[in-house]
Parts: C-alpha cells; structure tokens; sequence
C-alpha cells in the first residue's frame, strides 16, 4: 500500500509534462544516436545502481523491512 503514494505523483508528470516540456527533435536526421551520450550515461548509472545493491544485500535484513512496514 506505501508503493501506491507516487501513482499520482506520476500521473500528474505525465499530463502536465506533455504541455511544460518542449519537443525538439533535429530536423535533418531523423535516426542518429547519440553513443557518447549513451556510453556516458551507462558509466553513471551503472556504479549507482551497483552500489545501491550492494548496500541493500549487505546490510539490511529482513527484520529491518519487517521493523520499518509496521
């Protein structure tokens, strides 16, 4: 039930972010792929994501999510 707070969060982005957030798109390619930018943005996310898991298995238990849920 605390998973269903950020549906309306998220609803809201995506009706207002239609309307708040231009469209821009390059008028003479129409399929280029940016592989800096994709090569980049792996190379942030990834040691993020890596990291957050590493936290997650090592130290928190079960006994803490059970302590936190009620």
């Amino acid at each position: 039930m605390l998973l269903l707070i950020n549906i309306p969060v998220i609803v809201l982005l995506f009706t207002s972010g239609r309307r708040l957030i231009p469209a821009y798109r390059v008028p003479t390619i129409d399929t280029f792929v940016d592989f800096t930018a994709v090569v980049l943005s792996m190379a942030g996310s990834l040691p993020l994501v890596y990291a957050v898991r590493t936290v997650a298995s090592d130290y928190v238990t079960t006994a803490v999510v059970d302590q936190s849920l009620t």
